[in-house]
């Protein structure tokens, strides 16, 4: 009876000892997930972001709610501070700056509904998708330099941006920029062949940097009377862009640019090189061009300019040549013609296709790409 007795106390005492043990580790366990739960329902989920909005707030203290994020007008991270969720700023509704860069940053989702930011800054980050910022419309400055872009069709309905800051990316088309007015451009570093789609706004830049890309014309930036800095250095630059930045250059405006152009070219007429004063034959588009009054003289063509048009009409015996400044449509001997080039207008030159005029007065043309020479040849020849 007594060895039952102490039998039974044994169980008990073990039965005990292990309800004890579960319970102190469902404790435990509780212990765990507790803090992950809270942590998950905190309205700002990254501890970095968090303490850089109580700071902006001056809220070191206590639970953050949405209407302390209606407070939060500007968010200032530059200093690594390591943010890497933007969560929890959907209710920062009157955010106005937004600088994040040199963060572990992927991603702008928690911004797109944040219609009162006018700056945001991003560099340094590895956001690849700009598209949270298509419905920002009051955005005038955007920096998102060394990130992983390459799509700005997001921004293309942004027009009261500016300011733009988009060197060291995969960015290849600018046409999504052609409807913006910017003062300061920055696409350096590259994949851009082609500024063509920014012609129309050209006229308020102030500051260009295109350098390190595939650009031949940069005609289409360099039409603004605010230049004040261009760089275009490490592009393969054609001679009429080269020609531009040198007159802006004499004109007190900051340029650089590999100023290596391909060896002159030559003019030479039965025998006797062509003496050109002031600005030399260019090679525009596979044409050589020349200045407008030294080929027509040297051929023996009476030249008259109208100003108004900007019109010249050149005359040698019979034949009559006319052409106008950016048109491509001549005329010779009253039947019109189409040019492959326009003549064009280079610093106080006016330059025109050297083998339409020789040809259209009665002459022979060769070019030697080899020696880089035009050889015209009238003797022999008879004039229309």
């Amino acid at each position: 009876m007594t060895q039952h007795r102490n039998d039974t106390k044994q169980v008990v005492s073990q039965t005990g000892k292990r309800a004890a043990a579960w319970l102190l580790g469902l404790i435990l366990l509780l212990a765990l997930f507790i803090p992950a739960a809270q942590a998950e329902s905190k309205l700002i989920a990254d501890p970095a972001l968090e303490k850089v909005v109580r700071s902006s707030i001056h809220k070191s203290s206590g639970e953050l709610t949405p209407d302390d994020l209606l407070k939060l007008k500007e968010i200032y991270a530059f200093q690594n501070e390591g943010i890497t969720s933007l969560k929890g700023l959907e209710y920062a509704k009157n955010l106005t700056m937004l600088i994040v860069s040199g963060q572990p940053l992927d991603s702008l989702a928690e911004i797109a509904e944040l219609t009162k930011i006018n700056f945001i800054d991003i560099s340094n980050t590895q956001v690849a998708d700009l598209s949270p910022l298509k419905n920002l419309t009051q955005l005038r400055h955007l920096s998102a330099s060394h990130a992983n872009i390459s799509d700005l069709r997001p921004l293309a309905g942004l027009t009261r941006m500016n300011e733009l800051f988009l060197a060291n990316n995969q960015i290849e088309d600018v046409t999504p920029l052609a409807s913006m007015r910017f003062v300061w451009l920055e696409l350096s570093g590259n994949r851009i062949n082609d500024l063509s789609p920014l012609w129309l706004n050209g006229d308020s830049l102030g500051y260009v940097y295109v350098s390190d890309n595939s650009i031949a014309d940069l005609l289409p930036v360099l039409t603004s009377n605010h230049l004040n800095t261009v760089y275009a250095d490490g592009n393969p630059l054609d001679e009429y862009s080269l020609v531009a930045l040198r007159s802006l250059q004499e004109q007190g405006v900051e340029v650089k640019f590999d100023d290596q152009p391909a060896p002159g070219i030559s003019v030479e007429i039965d025998g006797e090189w062509l003496a050109i004063d002031g600005q030399v034959p260019l090679l525009i588009d596979g044409n050589t061009f020349v200045p407008l009054r030294s080929i027509f003289e040297a051929l023996g063509a009476k030249v008259d300019w109208n100003q108004a048009d900007r019109s010249v009409m050149a005359v040698k015996g019979s034949s009559q040549i006319k052409l106008q400044i950016g048109s491509r449509k001549a005329s010779v001997n009253g039947t019109e013609v189409k040019l492959e080039v326009e003549p064009q207008l280079v610093g106080d030159y006016t330059m025109v296709p050297v083998r339409f005029v020789s040809e259209a007065l009665g002459a022979e043309v060769k070019w030697d790409g080899v020696t880089r020479t035009v050889s015209i040849r009238t003797t022999g020849t008879t004039t229309n």
